[in-house]
Order: C-alpha cells, then sequence, then structure tokens
C-alpha cells in the first residue's frame, strides 16, 4: 500500500464566527511557517488507516472525498463517476455512473456534495443542473441551478452554487430545496475576468462559507446575509491584479499561464469538527478554528 502523504500543511488559528463584524485588515500569511508531516496528529486526529479491496473498481483520480458515517464517497472526475467505500466491510462500489442526456443523467460532474438525509447531489455545470440520487444510487430528483464550479448542500436542503463569472454576473447564488433560487452574492472584487473550475462553496453549521479567486478572502453566508470572515495577504505570493486593469481576456490569460508560482485562489473549503480548511493553487493547506 503506497504511503499517503499531506503537502505543506500549516495553521492560521483564528477565531471566526458569522456574527462577528467584518474582518477589514488582511491577515500575513508566513510562508516559511509550515506543519510538517511528521507533525500532523498533533493537529488532526489519524484515527486508522484502512487497506481497501478495490471489489473490482478502479479509482484513477481522487478529485474530492467526503465521509458520513461509515461511508466514504470519492468523486472521480476522469471517469465521471462516483464510488463509494464502506469502511466497514472495506470494499468500493461504483456508486453513480450515469452519463447521458436524460433527466436522471448526466453529461459531466462538476462536483458532488451530501445531504444530511445521506442523498448525493450531483452538479452537472454543462447541463445546469443538480441531480439528486439516495445513498444506493437510485435517482431522486433534479433541480436547474447556474453554471459554475462547485456547489455545497445545507442542512435544511437549501443550494449554493459557486458560478462562473463568464456566464453569470454573481459570485454566489442560493436555492431553496426546490430549486428556487432564494438570494445571490455579486463578486466586489472589481476583477473583470476569471476561469473556469475557480472559486469554491462549503456548508457550515449555519450556512455555507465561499471564496473568489484574485480576492484573498472568506466570506460566509447566514440568515441570507454575507460577512467577510477572514482576509489573508500572501505577500510576494499575490497575483497582480492591478497590472490586469485595461487589458483584454487574451492578455489575463498569458499572464495567468506565467504566474504558476503565485496564489490566484483559495478553494477546497471544507468543514471539519471545528476547523475550516482552505488549500490554494500552489498547493499548500491552510487550516483555521
Amino acid at each position: 500500500m503506497e504511503n499517503l502523504s499531506l503537502v505543506a500543511l500549516f495553521s492560521t488559528i483564528l477565531i471566526v464566527g458569522c456574527k462577528e463584524p467584518d474582518v477589514a485588515e488582511p491577515t500575513p500569511i508566513d510562508w516559511g511557517s509550515r506543519v510538517t508531516t511528521d507533525q500532523i496528529e498533533e493537529v488532526l486526529q489519524i484515527d486508522t488507516i484502512l487497506p481497501i479491496s478495490p471489489n473490482g473498481c478502479f479509482i484513477a483520480n481522487y478529485d474530492k472525498t467526503m465521509m458520513d458515517g461509515k461511508m466514504v464517497y470519492v468523486l472521480d472526475k476522469m471517469q465521471n463517476a462516483i464510488f463509494s467505500i464502506d469502511t466497514e466491510e472495506c470494499q468500493v462500489r461504483k456508486l453513480i455512473d450515469k452519463r447521458g442526456s436524460a433527466q436522471n443523467e448526466y453529461v459531466g460532474i462538476s462536483d458532488f456534495s451530501l445531504g444530511h438525509d445521506g442523498t448525493l447531489w450531483v452538479f452537472d455545470s454543462d447541463s445546469r443542473k443538480v441531480n439528486v440520487y439516495g445513498d444506493d444510487g437510485t435517482y431522486v430528483k433534479s433541480m436547474k441551478v447556474s453554471c459554475g464550479s462547485s456547489l455545497a448542500v445545507s442542512r435544511d436542503g437549501s443550494v449554493a452554487i459557486s458560478c462562473n463569472k463568464n456566464d453569470d454576473e454573481v459570485a454566489i447564488r442560493v436555492y431553496d430545496k426546490d430549486g428556487n433560487p432564494t438570494t445571490s452574492f455579486q463578486d466586489d472584487s472589481g476583477f473583470p475576468y476569471t476561469i473556469e473550475e475557480l472559486g469554491g462553496v462549503a456548508a457550515t453549521d449555519d450556512g455555507f462559507i465561499y471564496s473568489i479567486p484574485f480576492e484573498y478572502k472568506i466570506h460566509c453566508i447566514e440568515d441570507g446575509r454575507k460577512r467577510t470572515m477572514a482576509y489573508f495577504d500572501c505577500g510576494e505570493r499575490t497575483f497582480d491584479t492591478g497590472s490586469m486593469v485595461g487589458q483584454d481576456y487574451r492578455h489575463f490569460l498569458k499572464s495567468i499561464m506565467s504566474s504558476k508560482d503565485k496564489v490566484m485562489r483559495f478553494d477546497h473549503l471544507c468543514q471539519y469538527d471545528r476547523y475550516i480548511t482552505i488549500s490554494t493553487d500552489i498547493a499548500d493547506q491552510l487550516l483555521y478554528d
């Protein structure tokens, strides 16, 4: 069995909550202060490492994983499928593999999330819809949404979509459990461009958290209102958005390609116990309380 590794994990410990006032000043990130792999158990407790039998299934990419009780769910975008892993039986099953154009099918999987009733919510950005499946993979329902990069499902079944700015004028759209739009939030970064697969959204105990590319902030949504809960200064690794003012989209893309050492986004937002984790596009993980 291959060793598992966590790359460049470091912690920024903050006391945060959606009901606090907006964070106005950025928190500098010390890129030289990192938690090594040997120190990881001082931050997060590793309960067990399980040997898994593939059971005839092959997972090519672990694009996203979520856990619910004894079950672990894995999104493999290469296969456009979601796998389930039973941690008690140590068995892998291809749970959702329904590519097609029918109502219960999808063109591709952009993201997925778990409902608090055990359902799986599969986001097909190309078809601008979310399909809901039971924990056994059976189709339940569909709802129309905006295209985007990611989704999250709250305790009450509300759905938040991190929108694609090239196709939508807002950053986040929130829908109720029946698919009716309830609220949306603008991109306040003032930056004219973005590209697909940037930004992210996640559910919390009280609502949602999300990030916008090139903004270096984490916002929370609670009771239909937005607040900035964290603001980071990436120092010399900040992408120079000021140089893009007045430039065309082609120049923007060339700048993106030549700035691989710069932080352009925070994504993979997740709440784990009392911690919130995010990652950067240069393979760093931020963890805060």
